[in-house]
């Protein structure tokens, strides 16, 4: 079943309960995150090509140039203005069930997404102006959450955010899909797409400072890496 879409300067919600708290989704991008298309504009846009400084370089770059080269003529844009300090938006969930003894998982009931996206902003992660200089009449739309999606705390802290909606990226060229989602506490904006000609790439990652991982987990990990080294030696 697909679900339906809104734009993407809207809330995106199903029916809350009465009871509900908004958490913070900003945190930290991976470096690396990177937006491609192949045909029509042959270019891609990495958060690592600048340096944070205002209206820095980090698109258009050609697909395929090493070191990479900006397209002849062309002007710079500031794809990613926050650099890795990505703002994301914020998640609203129902506090109903949420009694702050033991590990509890609860409704995600709403999610805004606007800094992440949004077209008339050129200061939303992905700069909504930038954006729309480098690959012109397109947009980024966000699906809905469903029933699926949850919140967990252990003893009141936030430990995991569970949640995944679809996402189109609107071209003149065509519509491409992927998804965006939170497991614990990383997040991914998620696209690799082809329609005709084009192929269309989003790999956006990051961690939502506000999820903290549950110690066991922690532990667990430790231990895997213990093993890994062992392994190897």
């Amino acid at each position: 079943m697909i679900r339906p879409l809104c734009a993407a300067s809207c809330a995106l919600i199903i029916p809350t309960l009465a009871s509900a708290q908004t958490i913070s989704l900003a945190g930290t991008a991976e470096a690396d995150s990177i937006i491609s298309e192949s045909a029509f504009t042959g270019v891609f846009g990495q958060i690592s090509q600048g340096t944070g400084a205002p209206g820095d370089v980090d698109a258009p770059y050609l697909l395929g140039s090493d070191p990479p080269a900006l397209p002849s003529g062309a002007d710079p844009i500031d794809l990613f203005p926050n650099e890795t300090a990505f703002s994301v938006g914020s998640l609203s969930y129902d506090t109903a069930a949420i009694m702050g003894l033991g590990v509890e998982t609860t409704a995600a009931t709403a999610i805004d997404l606007t800094n992440l996206f949004d077209p008339t902003s050129a200061t939303s992660d992905i700069s909504g102006v930038g954006f729309d200089l480098l690959f012109p009449g397109t947009g980024i739309v966000f699906g809905a959450l469903d029933a699926a999606d949850t919140v967990t705390f252990t003893d009141g802290d936030l430990t995991s955010i569970d949640l995944e909606i679809p996402v189109s990226i609107v071209a003149f060229f065509g519509t491409f899909t992927g998804t965006f989602g939170i497991t614990g506490n990383e997040f991914a904006l998620d696209v690799n797409d082809t329609q005709g000609f084009s192929t269309v790439v989003f790999d956006i990652r990051g961690t939502v400072a506000s999820v903290v991982p549950t110690p066991g987990a922690a532990t667990l990990a430790l231990v895997g890496a213990a093993g890994l080294i062992r392994r190897r030696r």
